[in-house]
């Protein structure tokens, strides 16, 4: 199996024809066409339907090409690191943030980054698990920060940073923004945050902890501004990271309501594959993030 069998592959797949992938690559077709047959050969599996209005991935070549971008990854990083090496202080890390992530610890950790690696390309995508889980095994990110549930798929790898009291939040005008239990709230109208496998399982626990079973009416919204924008409208409360209310309570006409029982705190975690390889760049990002989270620990989450 040659790199350039892989490197075609993709090419087809990306671009969906055989001529598109040979431009890009800066090949002929042919060659193209003869390094896919090739692999497909050693494989013994077919990997491109083909057709007269182009190609697209089988069944079978979709499992291949996941397994073909962690090889062309590896390649990058490989580059990358011999530049190192070599002094440049370049490089790519790929960064998936939560909320919570991307207002307390990206600001500050990506200027201590960019400091030492001045030359890094940056790339930060918000996600939340498990979609994140998926993105780290294909090679789209490198390190996720964010809340992550207690069980996890075991070829993932957490650090846990520290803990994030939950806080429920309303808008301003709501008739219970003051209520003290959570009794008082159950048949309102609620705002799930995330997907049902993340953290927003905090939301669950909350309710069927308590025996009051899970409020009828519920919307589940994948966006934080919109989940804020939506509370109004809907007069609907939602469960929000303390660090997250924090930074939009004095711009979106939202308030925490002050229940007085215990909730479980998220955890902010820095999720990577646990067999992974970083590079000199990715590694002074890991360790900015922890710096930042150790030294911003006394001011980040403010008093309510």
């Amino acid at each position: 199996m040659q790199i350039h069998q892989i490197e075609s592959l993709s090419a087809v797949a990306t671009h969906g024809s055989f001529s598109k992938a040979a431009t890009a690559l800066g090949r002929n077709q042919p060659a193209i066409s003869k390094a896919v047959q090739a692999l497909e050969v050693e494989l013994g599996i077919v990997l491109l339907d083909r057709s007269s209005g182009g190609a697209r991935l089988t069944e079978a070549g979709e499992k291949v090409m996941q397994r073909a971008k962690a090889v062309l990854t590896g390649l990058d990083l490989m580059k990358e690191e011999a530049a190192l090496i070599q002094g440049a202080k370049g490089g790519s890390v790929r960064i998936g943030v939560s909320p919570a992530a991307a207002t307390t610890l990206i600001p500050n950790a990506c200027k201590r980054l960019l400091a030492q690696f001045p030359q890094v390309e940056l790339d930060i995508v918000p996600t939340l698990y498990p979609a994140a889980g998926t993105l780290l095994r294909d090679g789209s990110l490198d390190v996720v920060l964010g809340p992550v549930p207690n069980r996890l798929d075991h070829d993932l790898k957490v650090e846990r940073l520290f803990d994030m009291p939950p806080a429920i939040v309303t808008h301003c005008e709501h008739r219970l923004r003051g209520a003290t239990s959570l009794k008082e709230l159950k048949k309102e109208h609620w705002i799930v945050h995330g997907p049902t496998k993340g953290p927003s399982s905090l939301f669950e626990a909350a309710f069927t902890e308590r025996d009051f079973g899970l409020p009828s009416a519920r919307v589940r919204c994948h966006s934080i501004s919109a989940t804020l924008a939506l509370l109004k409208p809907l007069d609907a409360f939602c469960v929000l990271s303390r660090p997250v209310y924090n930074y939009y309570a004095s711009r979106d006409a939202i308030t925490a309501v002050p229940i007085k029982s215990h909730f479980n705190a998220f955890q902010m975690c820095m999720l990577t594959l646990r067999n992974w390889v970083p590079t000199p760049a990715q590694l002074c990002l890991m360790d900015c993030i922890r710096l930042t989270s150790a030294k911003d620990a006394d001011t980040r989450i403010e008093a309510d």
